[in-house]
């Protein structure tokens, strides 16, 4: 569904308004897919957006650093093992199992906003003319990268000085994982080591999902046109017009509670700001 609205109102005297909003509203859902048997976490699923957002909830952590999951029925289990982390649990749609039914997985929302807003105004007065751009996407999720390390950093820093006093050798207190020993030496030895799935446990974490809905100041526009009356006598030019523009101002409003740009994470290159200062002439050559 898409809307648009404009208005050219005359404020007060030689001042001049010109409005456009636009709106779009895009709703998506699966209604049949032939789920047989598939991994935990799918692409798609009935019932749900396409771009669905499927992940686990980390609840804690032990005193030795082990995840503990968060399950829909109020259980917890911790996950220092490849079974336990549920990672590679697989749904038999042939037998009835549906994801509804699934203890370990939360449905989080969609990757692709459901709502675009565009708002435009000029306002205009005896030659001077002032515009700014504004853009708005509502009704997505996004994920953060950098899962495998931020998450932990509170934790780390709570265990940091007791690691030292300890030692690295005699180390009881755990920040990331536990260290390799003949007891976990079957887990290390296996396919998923700890350091593969329990990051990855991470990256598909709640923890590492924030509400992506944000209003954005796309660009700001100051010009002056020199009036007619100061050409009058030149033959050669008919319009002079001084400007200055600036585009990618920023995030202007964001609903997640991180102050983070959801088009700009950590790990990726912010949207540069530029600034542009301009002079133009129409020449007359007739």
């Amino acid at each position: 569904m898409e809307a648009s609205l404009g208005t050219n109102l005359k404020i007060a005297g030689d001042l001049m308004w010109n409005m456009m909003l636009t709106f779009s509203y895009n709703k998506n859902k699966l209604v049949k897919y032939n789920v047989l048997a598939s991994a935990i976490r799918p692409t798609y699923y009935p019932g749900y957006p396409l771009s669905s957002r499927w992940a686990y909830n980390i609840h804690r952590y032990t005193d030795e650093g082990y995840q503990v999951l968060l399950g829909k029925d109020g259980t917890e289990e911790v996950a220092d093992s490849r079974t336990t982390t549920h990672l590679y649990d697989t749904l038999n749609g042939a037998a009835g199992e549906t994801l509804e039914d699934y203890n370990w997985i939360y449905w989080a929302g969609q990757d692709t906003p459901t709502t675009y807003l565009g708002f435009t105004n000029t306002f205009t007065y005896k030659g001077f003319s002032l515009t700014f751009k504004m853009t708005g996407k509502f009704g997505h999720v996004v994920q953060e990268p950098g899962a495998s390390s931020s998450i932990l950093d509170g934790y780390k820093l709570e265990n940091a000085k007791k690691i030292l006093d300890e030692g690295y050798a005699n180390q009881k207190t755990y920040t990331v994982m536990p260290l390799f020993n003949a007891d976990n030496y079957n887990v290390f030895a296996a396919n998923g080591t700890y350091n593969s799935y329990l990051n990855s446990l991470h990256v598909n974490s709640i923890a590492y999902l924030f509400k992506g809905d944000h209003i954005r100041l796309n660009e700001v526009y100051l010009g002056y046109e020199l009036p007619n009356r100061l050409l009058a006598k030149s033959k050669l030019v008919s319009g002079v017009k001084i400007y200055t523009q600036a585009k990618n101002l920023g995030v202007i409003w964001a609903l997640n509670d991180r102050h983070k740009d959801p088009e700009s994470r950590m790990g990726t290159f912010k949207p540069m700001t530029t600034f542009t200062f301009g002079l133009n002439f129409n020449f007359n050559f007739n």
